[in-house]
């Protein structure tokens, strides 16, 4: 059986390192489950483009790709992660928090 393509978002902006580590683990723990998981990857150059650039302009086709939506914790306080949402809403793709693939323990200090 082939594993659905799910598309992870939350906060980035703001937080030390655009949250990088917190999106890497829960892509570590949510692979065990899936075949593959579409974050957003952050160019780390610091020059070519900024997060918030790099998102906007990638992850409409990222998540049009997948067969889910992921929310992290804290999902709510993210306007980039809001509109991912509402994209995935607007053409149906399920909105699912992290917490119905994931014990509570290793999410729960994720932002």
């Amino acid at each position: 059986m082939t594993k659905k393509l799910v598309y992870l978002t939350g906060p980035m902006a703001g937080l030390p390192n655009n949250n990088r580590e917190q999106f890497e683990k829960a892509m570590r723990l949510l692979n065990e489950q899936f075949q593959y998981v579409s974050i957003v990857p952050v160019p780390d150059d610091g020059v070519s483009v900024t997060p918030e650039q790099f998102a906007r302009d990638n992850a409409a086709n990222m998540l049009m790709n997948c067969r889910e939506v992921i929310t992290m914790p804290d999902w709510e306080s993210s306007p980039g992660a809001k509109r991912d949402v509402e994209v995935a809403r607007l053409f149906d793709i399920p909105v699912t928090p992290i917490s119905k693939y994931l014990p509570s323990e290793p999410f729960k200090n994720l932002h």
